[in-house]
């Protein structure tokens, strides 16, 4: 088993992390053209010159660095010819300074990512409520190498976890510190709210 940490960007915490089996960290920008699952004020202040430093920082203790794309909508931006060129140009960026994997909640954009930067290793989203074999099963068909399962409702179903660990090939990854309310009502609401925040 191995573990994937949120990172604060403090290079104290990378060096704390040295010789655990900590696969990758992950983070994101305050604000980009996509989006993510935090709103902007709730991350660390973050130039990209210092994201592309941590990246570099990480990678040097044979830590991967995941960044997250992991927005509930992209306001259909993602289907006119300016939010593709934005969308590329963030992706090309991101190749730039050799982060080696992305998390994303649309099947777009994996799709893409994938035909378009095959270095990229692909993590689908908590945000994408996969909590079923059968949702598992499209999202690795459609190029997923691991799948964040839907914490809420997975987590403690034990023969759900086993099919799901028996009918895909890619990882799977639990969230073990959510800060959602058990069977919110209004998740998907706040997940689109919080993506629009950090555009």
């Amino acid at each position: 088993m191995d573990f994937s940490v949120a990172t604060n960007f403090d290079d104290r915490l990378l060096e704390g992390l040295e010789g655990l089996p900590v696969r990758e960290v992950f983070g994101k920008l305050p604000a980009d053209p996509l989006g993510g699952g935090r709103a902007s004020y709730m991350l660390s202040r973050l130039s990209r010159r210092a994201l592309a430093a941590h990246v570099q920082d990480a990678h040097r203790r044979s830590i991967r660095f995941n960044y997250l794309l992991n927005a509930a909508c992209l306001d259909n931006r993602e289907w006119t010819r300016k939010g593709q060129q934005e969308i590329r140009g963030f992706l090309d960026w991101l190749a730039e300074i050799e982060v080696d994997a992305v998390t994303v909640s649309l099947p777009y954009l994996l799709v893409l990512i994938k035909r378009c930067y095959p270095q990229f290793r692909v993590t689908v989203s908590v945000f994408a409520g996969v909590d079923h074999v059968q949702k598992a099963k499209v999202w690795e068909e459609l190029g997923a190498d691991c799948i964040t399962l839907e914490s809420l409702s997975v987590n403690r179903r034990f023969s759900l976890l086993a099919n799901l660990r028996k009918s895909v090939k890619c990882d799977l990854m639990l969230l073990v510190n959510t800060n959602c309310l058990q069977s919110c009502p209004f998740s998907q609401a706040h997940m689109v709210a919080l993506s629009h925040a950090s555009q």
